[in-house]
């Protein structure tokens, strides 16, 4: 996790200034990123975490400095990840988060990272050549070409870096997920 947060950190021109920047991840979950970034440079005071779970975010605040801001977040629109403290963040990211957005909100979710002030957008996600509706455990789960439904449905700006991530086993050499796999990208969002 660390190795490539750190790449695209890199790509985006962001890692030398890590410690000084205000990030927001969205869908933080039990706070695994926040946590690598804090092992990268991030300071903690620096560090925002939303997410829908209040659970998650219990475990995020057993787990993280208790310098970082988390705050609970209805699934819903408006989708407000406004922390009054801050008037813009840097960098705004999501990991496996947007599967979990209603169709019909992608574009307002898309929009928040703009509407934030941020200079930077990620996505780590699920990349599926074709739509796809599943349902597990009472969730409904969308997955997508993610990349190209930020760039048509979001005005994020130009990609400047991107990568795939393919998990393969480390005996046979095949694909865990052959139908899919990781996406990392970084927009530089345009104002």
């Amino acid at each position: 996790c660390q190795v490539v947060l750190k790449e695209a950190l890199t790509a985006a021109g962001l890692y030398d200034n890590l410690a000084d920047l205000k990030i927001l991840e969205v869908g933080c979950n039990a706070g695994n990123k926040l946590a690598a970034l804090v092992a990268l440079g991030c300071a903690p005071c620096n560090l925002y975490g939303v997410d829908l779970s209040s659970k998650s975010l219990a475990i995020a605040k057993e787990n993280l400095p208790e310098e970082v801001h988390l705050k609970h977040v209805a699934v819903e629109a408006p989708f407000d990840y406004t922390f009054e403290e801050v008037p813009q963040f840097d960098l705004v990211f999501c990991c496996s988060t947007l599967p979990h957005v209603p169709l019909e909100s992608r574009v307002e979710f898309l929009e928040k990272p703009k509407k934030l002030g941020a200079r930077y957008f990620m996505l780590h996600e699920a990349w599926y050549s074709e739509p796809l509706r599943k349902e597990w455990f009472g969730w409904i789960f969308h997955f997508d070409d993610w990349l190209q439904v930020a760039k048509d449905s979001s005005g994020l700006g130009d990609c400047i870096y991107k990568k795939n991530l393919e998990l393969v086993h480390p005996e046979t050499k095949e694909m865990f997920a052959p139908l899919s796999h990781d996406l990392l990208a970084v927009f530089q969002v345009a104002f």
